[in-house]
């Protein structure tokens, strides 16, 4: 316990740093926040925005030291909210209380080296539920305009960049560089403890008030390491960002990008010149602290080290040379003179081999035993064929798709097609380059005379329709019918005539004889238009009994606005109604078993109880009151 104690005071203790060097970094040249975004970032906080903080948190975590979890607030909110609003107002301006200032370190194992040595554990810090709902409202709000202060470099956490991006661009790159017989070295970068090195600059390009706020979270704040059981004393926490914190990776990634803008602003650190890009060059790809880096020739390298060896002066963060590899590209290993390790035939960068001919085959390989390790702990538990789907879907796919990634893009991409058609249609061709920002195209549009429609819906209705379709609320089978209806494929008899594969088209309900269609099983039937008589009612706690359309049902449309949790709840009303019938209709095709009305309205009415049940055991009987009316 003391040596564990000692490891993490002087990890989090105060770093020296030398203003000379902050300073040289802080003014490395780099797009800056314009008033708009600064703006959105300083504004007080609101109570929509903590309330959609706290409903889209993680829950079932464990809480901090008060033991009050996510779903204690969620359940005492309209009795609570307006007053942590304004606790959060004073803590942003004023600083934390006591209770938010203390964390608890909890340490795991990265799975690899010597178990005994400490630089081998994560330190993840458990901290109160109120502090992590604060924080994800900044983390909110730093996310919207990331993407103007954080170069495309940097691939992750930036709505619109993937982990693919970052792939494809470092596999394009070793492709480019020997189909040309070019030379240079890619280097894997690691700086050592990345997150535990940040220091807590003034200036992150954020803004004074926004800067404020962050800076306030971190002073005065306090950790005690749990080893086994044991919690030890509070010590101060002076450097680094909290592993467990929403704000963190956000954090870091600022941080990270004053180095990345001094490396790209190098003119002594040649890079990749891509072709067709009027003198742009690759010099680095990042995907949070795993940083890739090619320098095209020897004193680019010696720059570079230099450049590193300034940033731990500025930052306290280190580079370490043992763990961060190169890759020589052309010509002899031997005619280099890199200070890391030297892998001889390729290199791993985010979890993808890279280099000579059997680099692919390795990586499938590595990545197939991954597959086998994760199908071996399902082979035994007894699924049903949906259960296996979804397993294939959400565990197997996501592992091959990492290293599926193809290497070059011969044809043009569709949507990059409809920007000339996007560009004259909406009156863009003659904006400024400068004007060209996302919100400012969105408003653009958004405002202009004749709406966007695509098929038999405008663009604003097929917002609402995917996000109906996509609620996380809906369990997995009434997603997948929600789903399959809207995009005309559930699979009923239409469907399979139009491919050949029946020999009729009829609705196989005795004295029907109307063409089975998506809209006929679940609307235009006899059938369907009896068993929603009897629920009318039901919809009727909710919304309007005359919205309760073809186009609400199938698709989620409603013709008025109503709060969110009545629509939520009449979209989970006709999701069950949806289900209900399409159950009905495969028990008579499969086995001739014919409900009646009332035993259709009986089974819509068990699936609704299901929903209602699940939200008693998570949320409490006052809950269900308040949201169900009764039902249930």
């Amino acid at each position: 316990m003391q040596v564990v104690q000692a490891f993490y005071e002087g990890l989090f203790k105060e770093q020296g740093t030398e203003e000379e060097y902050e300073e040289r970094f802080l003014e490395a040249p780099g797009p800056a926040l314009g008033a708009e975004a600064a703006g959105q970032l300083a504004a007080p906080l609101s109570i929509e925005e903590v309330w959609q903080a706290l409903r889209t948190g993680k829950k079932g975590k464990t809480p901090g030291g008060d033991g009050l979890p996510y779903e204690w607030y969620v359940a005492m909110w309209d009795v609570l909210g307006e007053d942590l609003v304004a606790v959060f107002r004073e803590c942003l301006e004023e600083g934390l209380s006591p209770s938010m200032r203390k964390g608890v370190i909890k340490l795991l194992f990265k799975r690899k080296g010597d178990r005994a040595d400490l630089k081998n554990w994560r330190p993840i810090t458990l901290l109160g539920t109120d502090y992590k709902i604060l924080t994800r409202v900044l983390t909110t709000r730093l996310r919207g305009v990331c993407c103007t202060l954080i170069h495309t470099d940097q691939m992750c956490g930036i709505p619109g960049r993937r982990v693919a991006d970052a792939l494809g661009l470092v596999r394009e790159v070793v492709h480019f560089v020997r189909d040309r017989g070019l030379r240079g070295v890619l280097i894997g970068l690691d700086l050592e403890k990345a997150y535990d090195r940040v220091s807590h600059l003034e200036r992150l390009g954020l803004g004074p008030v926004f800067g404020g706020w962050v800076r306030r979270l971190y002073t005065q704040v306090e950790s005690a390491v749990l080893v086994n059981g044991w919690q030890m004393s509070w010590f101060p926490v002076r450097a680094g960002v909290r592993q467990g914190c929403p704000l963190s990776p956000l954090l870091f990634m600022c941080q990270l990008e004053m180095w990345a803008r001094a490396v790209r602003a190098d003119a002594q650190i040649r890079g990749l010149p891509l072709p067709g890009a009027g003198g742009a060059q690759f010099k680095c790809a990042l995907y949070m602290d795993d940083v890739t880096v090619f320098c095209a020739d020897q004193p680019s390298v010696d720059r570079l080290v230099r450049v590193c060896g300034w940033f731990g002066k500025a930052t306290s963060a280190r580079l370490n040379m043992v763990k961060s590899e190169a890759l020589i590209l052309g010509g002899l290993a031997e005619q280099w003179r890199v200070p890391f390790v030297i892998q001889p035939e390729m290199i791993k960068v985010l979890g993808v081999w890279f280099g000579s001919e059997g680099a692919v085959e390795r990586s499938w390989r590595d990545r197939l035993a991954i597959v086998q390790r994760k199908l071996g702990l399902w082979t035994g538990r007894s699924m049903t064929l949906l259960g296996r789907a979804l397993v294939l879907r959400n565990v197997v796919l996501p592992l091959l798709l990492h290293v599926a990634q193809r290497p070059y893009g011969w044809t043009v991409p569709g949507y990059l097609v409809e920007v000339p058609r996007f560009v004259q249609q909406h009156s863009l061709a003659a904006w400024p380059a400068t004007e060209w920002r996302p919100r400012a195209v969105v408003a653009h549009v958004a405002g202009f005379g004749k709406p966007v429609v695509i098929g038999q819906f405008r663009t604003t209705e097929l917002a609402t329709i995917w996000k109906r379709v996509a609620e996380r609320s809906l369990r997995n089978e009434h997603r997948v019918v929600a789903w399959q209806a809207v995009h005309g494929c559930l699979p009923v008899r239409d469907l399979f005539y139009r491919r050949r594969l029946a020999r009729v088209r009829t609705c196989p309900r005795e004295g029907c004889g109307a063409e089975e269609t998506v809209s006929h099983v679940l609307w235009d039937c006899g059938y369907a238009r009896r068993v929603r008589t009897l629920v009318m009612g039901v919809f009727g706690k909710f919304v309007s009994v005359g919205d309760v359309t073809k186009d609400f049902v199938v698709y989620g449309l409603l013709a008025r606005n109503y709060g969110v949790v009545d629509g939520a709840c009449g979209w989970v009303l006709a999701c069950c109604l949806k289900v209900a019938l399409w159950r009905a209709r495969n028990l008579w095709v499969a086995k001739r078993v014919a409900l009646s009305d009332q035993e259709g309205r009986a089974l819509m009415m068990g699936l609704v109880r299901e929903y209602v049940g699940s939200d008693r055991r998570r949320w409490g009987e006052p809950y269900v009151q308040r949201t169900w009316k009764g039902l249930g």
